[in-house]
């Protein structure tokens, strides 16, 4: 976790307003695409790419692939997709950490098509396997012993049923005691109404409804919040997608965020989209306030529509009048897990409207 926070912030540092951040993570020297440089020029590079390349944006798109080697090592290797001026790349790039007291900086970073225009080979030492080969050999006797057994079983049971089936048993042929038209009934019905009641699928069925219905309510409560802080006079609502699905199957359009928006100042429109997260309150200092896929589909929307996105989470109260607020760049954000300590530079104090700072792009 701690590994996977340090990327997230190296990535979300590289705008212009949060480059300063760099100095937290990047170790006092660092093997940046081939080189050693120091903490100080490698963040100037970074400030003078983001600043030289207009709309220039960087996301994670693939889950992070963590190697851990015996020099105390950490590489993580991921997919990034780099956008600036008018052009859309991707490369599987890495960083590479160590662990400084109690928090992890970056000793090293790279991508795979610079090292190998450069004919740079890391030289990391002893990867740490996960798997011992020992216990690999005990798993596949414990297997093979298992089958054994299971064939053995089955054999027995084979066999006693044929016995079983060659015992003659004494035929009795007691008289039956008629039942009576009206006993039929009532025994029908007392043997079928109880299985009708405690059918599994039918209160599963039942259960899974509701909860959906909640959830439902509850997104669709808080998304009403937030839309009532965008004044009219300055806000038109584009569209507003549904979270309901019908006999389980979900409209594509309800991946994309709840709220989708356009400012209008004078003959110009600015489109930006919302999506709404609430959630009862934080666990032990975190929350996850949502899937990796569905941060991907964000991501993908963003990067598709040309238009900006921002997340609303209200955390604690009641979906209509949240306890905290935060808004949140989703340029920002990476991972499904936040910390309450990571997110207070978000918080909104405020309950006054809403309203969309330009440049640079905020929704304050």
């Amino acid at each position: 976790m701690a590994i996977k926070e340090t990327v997230a912030k190296w990535n979300s540092s590289l705008h212009i307003t949060t480059i300063p951040q760099l100095n937290n993570i990047y170790a006092s020297s660092v093997f940046s695409y081939g080189k050693y440089r120091t903490r100080d020029a490698c963040i100037k590079e970074k400030s003078d790419a983001v600043n030289q390349f207009a709309g220039f944006h960087q996301e994670i798109i693939t889950p992070l692939d963590i190697t851990t080697y015996k020099s105390g090592t950490f590489k993580c290797s991921f997919t990034k997709r780099v956008r600036y001026k008018e052009r859309v790349e991707e490369y599987p790039g890495y960083l590479l950490l160590q662990k400084v007291g109690d928090r992890y900086q970056i000793t090293g970073e790279s991508d795979l098509k610079t090292d190998s225009l450069f004919n740079v080979k890391l030289d990391l030492g002893e990867a740490i396997s996960l798997k011992s080969p020992k216990s690999d050999s005990y798993w596949v006797i414990f297997c093979a012993a298992s089958l054994l057994l299971l064939v053995i079983i089955i054999w027995m049971m084979g066999k006693s049923q044929i016995v079983s089936k060659s015992f003659v048993h004494p035929k009795t042929s007691p008289s039956p005691v008629p039942i009576k038209p009206a006993e039929k009934l009532i025994e029908k019905t007392a043997t079928q109404k109880p299985a009708e009641q405690n059918h599994p699928r039918s209160n599963g069925h039942a259960a899974a409804t509701a909860a959906t219905s909640d959830e439902e309510d509850t997104g669709r409560a808080f998304e009403q919040f937030i839309l009532d802080k965008f004044p009219r006079d300055r806000f038109n609502l584009v569209e507003w997608r549904s979270d309901k699905s019908s006999n389980g199957k979900v409209p594509e359009s309800s991946r994309w965020p709840d709220l989708q928006l356009e400012l209008h100042l004078q003959d110009a429109k600015h489109p930006f989209a919302v999506e709404c997260k609430w959630r009862n309150d934080f666990w032990k200092g975190i929350i996850e306030w949502a899937r990796d896929a569905q941060i991907s589909t964000y991501q993908e929307f963003q990067l598709s529509r040309e238009m900006p996105v921002f997340i609303a989470l209200g955390v604690g109260g009641s979906p209509s009048d949240p306890r905290d607020l935060f808004i949140i760049p989703l340029s920002h954000l990476y991972k499904t897990i936040l910390t309450e300590d990571w997110l207070k530079k978000y918080k909104r104090e405020s309950r006054e409207n809403f309203f969309l700072n330009l440049d640079p792009i905020a929704l304050k």
